[in-house]
């Protein structure tokens, strides 16, 4: 038990004192300058992150792991609304291009002052984190190929209607599933048009959207051959519920719950037998 204690010391230590190239294994306490991951690495305890303008957690090599391990790593920002304003840069983990990285909960990241989590690699994952108070995005994907998996996003893109929950650009071909996204500043999730020479569709499915400030599930123009597929979008204090601002057929639409929609989005109101609602009238739409 003592060289244990001993060996978590020795990390934030040195934490404290590098820019970065530590070869964190065990990481918890205060973080004040950029935490460099070189190997996979775990949360051993709670994280406090003071570094000012640049990520708190990021990525230098590719598949690595981190694990979140049921602790919580805070930011600088505030707990709601973003009263101590935007710091771009200041996200909570960033994977800084590298390809087939996971970040893994369960865990909490929160009060960041740009995003909570920023993906922009390639084949990569986040998984079954809650994200929260960020001022920008909980989580943004970019890059191709990724996941964002089983993840509650809450009080995200608290500085304006043009941020969201959980917004999906890069070059596609993510599959954005069993998200949840509630009281957001903004959208709930954003899916902007996939850019680039290899651009992919996206998967939306079984994703929950609801008690935001803006629409719930917003398809911006240009964004195209997306399928969306069984995702739970009600409740958002912007109607519609969802947006699709391209023409009609341009994005595949399955058995979605909404109450309210517009442009390219099916017709609403849509009760499919989805999330614990049975349609009453017994026209579904599911499978």
């Amino acid at each position: 038990m003592k060289a244990f204690v001993r060996r978590v010391t020795l990390v934030v230590g040195l934490v404290a004192l590098a820019t970065g190239g530590v070869q964190a294994t065990d990481i918890a306490g205060t973080i004040a300058t950029t935490l460099t991951m070189t190997e996979d690495s775990r949360l051993v305890g709670d994280v406090t992150c003071t570094v000012s303008g640049a990520a708190c957690i990021q990525f230098s090599a590719p598949s690595l792991t981190l694990q979140l391990s049921g602790h919580t790593i805070t930011g600088q920002g505030s707990p709601d609304r973003c009263s101590a304003g935007v710091l771009f840069g200041e996200d909570g983990i960033h994977t800084k291009g590298q390809a087939g990285v996971s970040i893994v909960g369960p865990g909490l990241v929160r009060r960041f002052r740009e995003h909570g989590i920023l993906v922009n690699g390639d084949h990569s994952a986040v998984r079954q984190v809650v994200v929260a108070s960020s001022c920008v995005a909980g989580i943004a994907v970019f890059g191709r190929d990724n996941r964002v998996e089983q993840n509650t996003v809450v009080r995200a893109a608290l500085v304006g209607p043009g941020f969201a929950g959980i917004f999906c650009g890069g070059d596609g071909g993510h599959r954005l599933r069993h998200n949840e996204v509630v009281r957001g500043g903004g959208p709930g999730i954003t899916v902007a048009p996939a850019s680039g020479s290899s651009a992919r569709p996206n998967l939306l499915e079984e994703n929950s959207a609801s008690g935001n400030d803006g629409i719930g599930l917003l398809l911006t123009l240009g964004a195209i051959g997306n399928t969306v597929r069984r995702n739970a979008v009600l409740g958002n204090l912007q109607a519609p519920d969802m947006l699709d601002g391209n023409p009609a057929g341009m994005n595949r639409y399955e058995a979605n719950l909404c109450e309210t929609s517009l442009g390219g989005a099916p017709s609403c109101p849509n009760l499919p037998a989805i999330s614990g609602h049975a349609d009453p009238t017994g026209t579904d739409g599911g499978e």
